[in-house]
């Protein structure tokens, strides 16, 4: 059963299968086992996860524990959006395309909030906003109604050096293609409910993307700061260069490639993986059932510690000095410091409940 418990965990890692689909596997487990104990030995009910001593001494299992939490939690909150909130199509849709342009844009900021579709954002040489749509509109009865609700239900402004796109109808689904100008923009903010966003080479001061069911990519993108959150679905940012990142989500990876001195990634079901092309100042990731791997660049001085509950911990970095090392059953602690750090040092701390944590060189 323990194999078996981390063949699941494995499979969610590796998006073979789902959490929802995992956690009826183990429940399908659990109830066989219990059925044939019952049999063997018409005694106390004892649950998969207990083992001889435990049973003894009649503790709950920490593995009972991470199961509620990896599963559980994680199935009622998805399940939630997935099957509740997110159910706004049904029945008989119209397609309107639509093209929304403005010409001579001075604008420094953007906000788009979408409630139900798909966002891609890029900048181009013309100094015009330009918006291509494609929407299926549904719980109208013609394609006339269809085109006369799109419209009511949009905004689209270019005033007072702001780009404002808004959709919030639900019954309407967006797959929406803003081209902006090449500029430098104090603050982008792109928000959907259920649906992706995709941006690339964007100059911003501050960027704030935010889904609930969807994934968010980001590539080439230059700043300041940089906010990423979505509670079911992946987190890809690619060649960033920012001061400060945050990254969080509950069910997806993430994965990131560039420069930020500031880094914090979190994830509650998803692994981790991020390349350093140049030194941080401080970098926290962070996964409750997903494993780590941070790849610095050649010559980094690093200070700090991981840690996991569970998984093994790896500092396979040249020129470092182990301060403290704990192996213990339920609790595995790594702390560390290069020798002879420079002015420039990053403070790494990592930490996973059942997950491998791994900290490398990354190769030239």
């Amino acid at each position: 059963m323990e194999n078996q418990r981390k063949q699941l965990l494995k499979m969610i890692e590796e998006g073979r299968i789902s959490a929802d689909e995992a956690f009826k596997l183990l429940e399908a487990m659990e109830r066989e086992e219990k059925e044939a104990k019952q049999k063997e030995e018409k005694a106390v009910e004892v649950s998969p996860f207990l083992d001889e001593k435990a049973f003894q001494k009649e503790e709950p299992p920490r593995e009972r524990d991470l199961k509620k939490k990896v599963f559980s939690f994680l199935d009622q909150t998805v399940k939630k959006i997935k099957d509740t909130d997110l159910d706004f199509n049904f029945g008989t849709s119209y397609d309107v395309n639509q093209i929304f342009q403005h010409s001579d844009v001075e604008a420094r900021s953007l906000d788009l909030d979408i409630a139900n579709g798909n966002v891609k954002i890029e900048p181009w040489s013309q100094n015009e906003v330009r918006i291509e749509c494609s929407a299926k509109v549904y719980k109208v009865n013609s394609q006339e109604e269809a085109k006369k609700l799109f419209s009511q239900e949009t905004i689209f402004s270019t005033e007072e050096g702001k780009i404002r796109f808004n959709v919030q109808n639900k019954g309407i689904k967006v797959k929406a293609h803003l081209f902006i100008p090449n500029v430098e923009y104090n603050e982008i903010i792109l928000r959907t409910f259920n649906g992706p966003i995709v941006g690339k080479d964007l100059k911003i001061g501050n960027l704030k993307a935010k889904t609930a069911n969807g994934s968010l990519s980001f590539e080439n993108i230059r700043g300041e700061k940089g906010e990423f959150e979505t509670v079911h679905g992946a987190l890809s940012l690619q060649n960033i260069s920012l001061n400060k990142c945050e990254g969080e989500t509950i069910n997806g990876a993430i994965n990131l490639r560039g420069e930020a001195r500031h880094v914090d990634l979190q994830t509650f079901n998803g692994s981790i993986e991020q390349y350093l092309i140049q030194p941080s100042q401080y970098v926290f990731l962070k996964s409750t059932a997903g494993s780590i791997k941070t790849f610095f660049a050649p010559g980094a001085f690093i200070d700090g510690s991981i840690r996991s509950n569970f998984g093994n911990l790896t500092c396979n970095l040249p020129n470092v000095h182990i301060l403290e090392e704990k192996n213990e059953k339920i609790q595995k602690v790594l702390k560390f410091r290069s020798i002879n750090s420079g002015e420039s040092v990053t403070k790494i701390v990592a930490e996973s409940r059942t997950g491998a944590i791994g900290l490398y060189e990354r190769e030239v």
